[in-house]
């Protein structure tokens, strides 16, 4: 009787609480915890931009925190900030700030077309055969893209917590892995950590390649000793099977292009050269296959061992 009394007794507070539909209706936004966004439009090279920033939970430790910048933000920022958070806890790791660098839009062909631009070299002429509907102007953006980050983004991160500039990393995926190696070959002092994930090193006949000997020459002399992390997933040359919807091309035709980017081998290749430089004691560089990733399934691993290889020596 009296659980019977005290249900009923409980019952207009019952009646009066939302469903679960209306409370999914007036959903709102997820957030990541401890994360800020900005938007602004460079005044480098007039284009707009969106910068996440997550902040440790724990306090700077004596010389600032780490910072690792994440290019492709929309895409990567979340998980590289979980993956920052939940790794800062464990033994000999600690905390690291994480800057997404994207666009102000959630219109993914827009994304796609201004990382495009923003992450690559400039394109053959014949681009078009690769990327269907894109011209050479579509694409080059990179070296005017590495000036907002240098003279825009990393002054305000500077002035949002305080940083150790001695312990800085950049990582990128495919077009965003290209511009990591594009930066460590020509401004190999940008970062103390550089994250290849997946590059597409294939870009215009291999043309980031060309800054290969002149890098490797300086860690010889040890006049630079950065760290350098290439991955790749194994499955990223394996013939496909099938056609996702929507493909422009036959599947002859993109088994052909797949055997001719030569993802793993180009990312197995640079990683085992530039290991056997024989540079300064600080000098590191490590190339990791993930044997049963794709393209797409890769960057979560990559991103995992990018914020331990910030904080140095060990992976």
């Amino acid at each position: 009787m009296l659980k019977a009394a005290a249900a009923t007794a409980a019952l207009p507070g019952l009646l009066k609480m939302p469903s679960l539909a209306a409370s999914a209706a007036a959903g709102a936004p997820v957030i990541v915890d401890r994360a800020q966004q900005f938007d602004f439009v460079s005044t480098s090279n007039g284009r707009p931009y969106r910068i996440f920033v997550a902040k440790p939970a724990q306090e700077a430790p004596k010389g600032g925190y780490p910072v690792l910048y994440v290019l492709d933000g929309n895409a990567y920022f979340s998980t590289a900030a979980a993956t920052a958070a939940l790794q800062s806890y464990s033994p000999g790791v600690g905390p690291v700030l994480v800057v997404g660098i994207g666009y102000a839009t959630g219109d993914r062909m827009e994304i796609e077309r201004r990382r495009a631009f923003d992450l690559t070299l400039p394109a053959p002429s014949d681009v078009g055969m690769l990327m269907p509907g894109m011209t050479p102007k579509d694409f080059g953006g990179l070296h005017a893209f590495l000036q907002v980050i240098a003279k825009e983004i990393e002054p305000l991160v500077a002035s949002m917590a305080p940083i150790n500039p001695a312990r800085t990393g950049i990582f990128g995926h495919s077009f965003g892995g290209l511009a990591v190696l594009q930066t460590l070959f020509q401004q190999p002092n940008s970062f103390r950590a550089y994250i290849a994930a997946s590059p597409s090193i294939f870009w215009n006949d291999r043309a980031v390649l060309k800054g290969e000997a002149a890098f490797t020459r300086q860690v010889a002399e040890r006049k630079i000793a950065p760290r350098v992390l290439i991955t790749v997933g194994g499955q990223e040359s394996a013939l496909w099977k099938a056609l996702p919807p929507g493909n422009p091309f036959t599947l002859d035709q993109v088994n052909a292009l797949v055997q001719s980017l030569r993802m793993v081998d180009n990312a197995r290749d640079l990683a085992g050269r530039l290991a056997a430089v024989k540079g300064a004691p600080d000098y590191q560089a490590v190339g990791i296959v993930y044997p049963d990733d794709g393209h797409l399934s890769e960057p979560p691993a990559a991103l995992s061992r990018a914020v331990r290889f910030v904080l140095g020596p060990g992976l």
